[in-house]
């Protein structure tokens, strides 16, 4: 289940998290209290969307099966080594170019073989 997953690897992690910054409000020294309430408003929304596409995700991943969720695992840092290749310059030498084409054959034969178990299947194949 990915949403109890969620909550626990939250908790676990908020309760250490939520000790510092404490410590640190407490100190003086962290920005939560101190900079101003503009400032508050938009750390605690930084929370908020960084939850939003984690739970929206979680939601999604139980209604898909399973080989699809992993594709998407491939998809989002593929588009962001594009990006960082083509609109910030990030250097594309031939290591990484070698890299990125193994990561994407093996994902293509990964597909290549799941669509020939589904054509064994009867009624799925043509």
């Amino acid at each position: 289940e990915s949403l109890p997953g969620l909550f626990f690897e939250t908790l676990v992690l908020g309760i250490p998290a939520g000790l510092y910054l404490g410590g640190l409000w407490a100190d003086g020294t962290g920005a939560f209290g101190h900079l101003g309430g503009m400032t508050d408003a938009l750390l605690v929304g930084a929370g908020v969307v960084t939850a939003a596409p984690l739970l929206a995700f979680a939601y999604a991943a139980r209604r898909l099966r399973l080989t699809t969720v992993g594709i998407l695992q491939y998809i989002a840092p593929s588009c962001m080594f594009a990006l960082g290749v083509l609109a910030y310059g990030e250097p594309f030498d031939p290591a990484r170019a070698a890299t990125f084409g193994f990561i994407w054959a093996a994902v293509a034969i990964y597909t290549a073989n799941a669509f020939m178990t589904l054509r064994r299947i009867p009624g799925h194949g043509n």
